[in-house]
């Protein structure tokens, strides 16, 4: 009985401590505008990592941001180093995968209050 409780709490700690796992690769368009973030023709490799989503329990925040220079969305692109125009479609990383930490949530920029979902 001990080497079940034993083993159900390996169990338990390894699903804790996943690692990423390689999932595909990734090749960009040959349209694309980012230079700066990868090259045409090369491949990348993507990662199933992201912690589990639970239906009820995992809080997203949501805010609807300006890209225009001069908006709320604060800095120019760190993509491309520019302002984008609102009719251009853009998605803010603001999540725990951002290697800035000073971009995690709601910064300073952010005048719209979350959204908790």
């Amino acid at each position: 009985m001990s080497c079940l409780v034993v083993l159900a709490l390996l169990l338990a700690t390894t699903v804790e401590a996943q690692e990423c796992r390689r999932s595909g690769t990734l090749r960009p368009g040959k349209g694309h505008s980012c230079e700066d973030c990868c090259e045409a023709g090369k491949a990348y490799p993507t990662y199933r990592c992201s912690p589990p989503v639970v239906a009820g329990a995992t809080r997203a925040i949501m805010t609807l941001n300006d890209f225009d220079e001069g908006g709320d969305g604060g800095d120019p692109s760190a993509c491309d180093e520019v302002f984008h125009r609102n009719s251009e479609r853009v998605v803010a990383l603001s999540t725990g995968w951002s290697t800035r930490a000073d971009k995690l949530g709601v910064d300073e920029f952010a005048d719209v209050p979350p959204l908790i979902l």
